[in-house]
């Protein structure tokens, strides 16, 4: 050993190390001279044809070409730097995996290379497949979620668009969260365009129902004060009674309520009647102010006349008659003028018996 290694010393031409790493009967003198050894291609020849397996494995541990580990692959005996040559020319990324493989399970030397490069063919249709099988899986989500998109963006405006919009978005979310495959392009503008004509619609369909909440409300809002003037109408009693009519008619007119609305239109109606019957009963209250104090007049002039002497019999028949007019047109009288009356008539009627 230590006469290889002091010839070895002398030894600086490539190919001469690399003859030396194939065939010396050293461990360590084979081991000093593939060190030496910086040559590709006869680092290559180390690899193909050394005489020991570990140097030949050593070789292809130092090798990064991809063309030379294809032809290590091909061409050496040894099985593991047969083996790592493959893998290390695949590692490299250069080329066409599968073309590599197929030579090499074709032409390679070693039966366990060929055994390796098949199986690792095999890998990759199987890979294939999987990949396949996952990208026509992931196409069809993509597919179901512009789906949902279109159905959401075409269909017309109700309360559950919202969730509908939301459903979608959370499934193209996902999709691009998980980052299987990428969008294509036409597909990615598509959904959006998609995106934005849904939620233009929702926001409008949002807005269209806030406002037509809002008028509702002011709907009920007048509906209600509506319903509490004409209450306020039909209780109006009293001298005022014509006051409060007029006031409720200009709160009427400042309503916002449309003729079209059947309640609203009921409302009027309702109203309109309640107006005139109170209007009514005020006209009546003074027909039967006016009564009364006619009443107390006549009352008077009865007492006068049941107690003037003598009797005027015209004058009391004339009160007689127009006290029952009176009366029956006010229906009915009571009180201290009735009194007075009824009292003025029994002397009327004691006075004629005395003159019988």
């Amino acid at each position: 050993d230590g006469d290889a290694a002091l010839a070895l010393d002398g030894i600086d031409d490539q190919r001469q190390l690399a003859t030396v790493a194939k065939q010396s009967p050293h461990d360590t003198v084979r081991t000093a001279a593939l060190g030496r050894v910086h040559d590709v291609r006869a680092l290559g020849s180390v690899a193909r044809h050394a005489a020991d397996p570990r140097t030949a494995l050593d070789a292809v541990a130092r090798i990064a070409d991809r063309a030379e580990l294809v032809n290590i692959a091909l061409k050496t005996d040894h099985k593991d730097a047969g083996l790592a040559a493959l893998e290390r020319a695949l590692a490299t990324g250069e080329g066409d995996p599968r073309a590599t493989l197929d030579t090499v399970a074709a032409r390679a030397k070693n039966k366990a290379v060929v055994k390796q490069a098949r199986a690792m063919l095999h890998a990759l249709d199987q890979a294939e497949t999987e990949r396949r099988a996952a990208l026509e899986a992931w196409q069809q989500r993509v597919a179901g979620a512009v789906a949902l998109m279109e159905a959401s963006a075409s269909a017309a405006p109700e309360p559950s668009s919202a969730a509908q919009l939301a459903e979608a978005e959370t499934a193209w979310t996902e999709i691009g969260r998980e980052g299987t495959f990428p969008v294509d392009e036409a597909t990615a503008a598509r959904y959006n365009a998609l995106a934005a004509s849904a939620r233009a619609a929702v926001a409008r369909h949002e807005e269209e129902e806030a406002a037509r909440r809002t008028a509702e409300e002011q709907r009920r809002a007048a509906l209600a004060a509506a319903t509490s003037l004409c209450a306020r109408v039909e209780d109006a009693r009293g001298e005022d009674a014509l006051d409060e009519i007029a006031r409720a008619r200009a709160e009427w007119e400042g309503l916002p309520v449309s003729s079209a609305d059947p309640e609203a239109a009921a409302l009027r109606q309702r109203f309109a009647a309640a107006c005139e019957r109170a209007t009514e009963r005020h006209r009546n209250r003074e027909a039967l102010q006016r009564a009364q104090a006619r009443l107390e007049e006549l009352a008077a002039a009865a007492e006068q006349t049941a107690a003037a002497a003598p009797l005027d019999e015209a004058a009391w028949s004339a009160i007689a008659r127009e006290w029952s007019e009176v009366s029956d047109a006010a229906d009915g009288v009571g009180g201290e003028a009735a009194e007075k009356y009824r009292a003025a008539t029994a002397h009327v009627e004691e006075r004629r018996a005395e003159r019988r």
